[in-house]
């Protein structure tokens, strides 16, 4: 008898922890706003790193392959990592101004779009202004134009803070 009462207690104890799969999904949902309020918020604050994996394509490493917003200044940097080039790590590294900078967002945890301009410090060896889009969802995306280079990197998007990049050198 001392063993079914046991058995039945642990049975409601058990039933009662349980999640059903709509709380659990509603967790879930709940948990993803969350984060794209924050990530909303970090891009809004201009206070981010978006590090590509790929580059056109191509695997590449994020650690220099990035670009970073700083409050209204920005670094592109794209690099191979087998040295030489402009930025002695087999790329360019750009510096500048950001004159424009809009965020877009139709709907709340959907695609965030980021449009702004970057105008290089001259003798960095880019040309006029610098264009970038960067899509953010469950997938993140930029479009970099660099003279007449337009560019399709892959990648992430964090705060500064969270990422880990190295700068080539700059051109002055």
């Amino acid at each position: 008898m001392l063993l079914l009462i046991m058995a039945i207690i642990a049975n409601y104890a058990i039933s009662q922890n349980a999640k059903t799969k709509q709380q659990i999904k509603q967790e879930k949902k709940e948990k993803e706003l969350k984060e794209w309020h924050e990530l909303k918020k970090f891009i809004e604050e201009k206070d981010f790193v978006f590090t590509g994996s790929l580059l056109d394509g191509q695997a590449v490493d994020p650690k220099i392959n990035f670009i970073y917003v700083n409050g209204d200044n920005a670094t592109i940097q794209f690099a191979n990592g087998f040295g030489g080039g402009p930025n002695g790590i087999g790329g360019i590294t750009v510096e500048g101004k950001i004159t424009k900078f809009t965020v877009k967002a139709k709907k709340e945890g959907k695609a965030i779009t980021v449009l702004f301009t970057v105008s290089p410090k001259l003798g960095q060896g880019a040309r006029g202004p610098i264009t970038i889009n960067i899509s953010a969802y469950s997938f993140y995306s930029a479009y970099v134009g660099i003279n007449s280079y337009t560019g399709a990197m892959e990648g992430e998007i964090k705060q500064k803070a969270k990422s880990k990049i190295f700068e080539g050198n700059k051109l002055n």
